[in-house]
């Protein structure tokens, strides 16, 4: 999907730290709502979610962001975001949802705001570093990840718990 943008990004931190950063100062993105933390036991990761406004086009994009540890005590952010819809956001929904299934190019904006917000890491001393990033599938971008560098393997199966660990080869 053009309208979509998922990333990423290793951590040299706790997810609680990384967690904790991110929900405390993604509002000093301008334009940001931030939408809160949860805990997502089934998959052992912290979530932040949050919202992001484009004022001259009145898009609404939506941006999650879950933290999940390592086996080497690091973290992985899985980042994605997304554009709610083609049409403004004051447009009525009668006629957004004429919409809803069309693609469209969000012109680079879903990964300026996962950009900006993993930048707050790198503001308050924390080192990223970019697994990969694209727009589109998960699953891609995983595949892409985990046979890029061999470092990490990635399981999505419904009925387990996601091993997001390094392994060695």
């Amino acid at each position: 999907m053009f309208h979509s943008y998922r990333a990423v990004y290793q951590v040299a931190a706790p997810k609680e730290t990384v967690a904790s950063v991110i929900n405390s100062n993604i509002e000093s993105i301008p334009k940001v709502v931030n939408d809160g933390m949860t805990e997502d036991r089934s998959r052992n990761s912290i979530i932040v979610n949050a919202r992001f406004y484009t004022a001259s086009c009145k898009w609404l994009d939506t941006g999650r962001f879950e933290m999940v540890d390592t086996r080497g005590g690091e973290t992985l952010i899985l980042a994605y975001a997304e554009s709610t819809n083609f049409c403004c956001s004051w447009c009525p929904s009668c006629i957004r949802s004429c919409f809803a299934c069309c693609n469209f190019d969000d012109w680079g904006k879903n990964e300026a705001h996962i950009d900006d917000t993993v930048a707050l890491l790198a503001q308050q001393g924390g080192a990223t570093k970019l697994m990969g990033a694209r727009g589109g599938d998960l699953d891609d971008l995983l595949s892409a990840v985990s046979s890029s560098d061999g470092v990490y393997t990635f399981s999505d199966s419904s009925d387990a718990v996601p091993d997001y660990g390094s392994t060695s080869q």
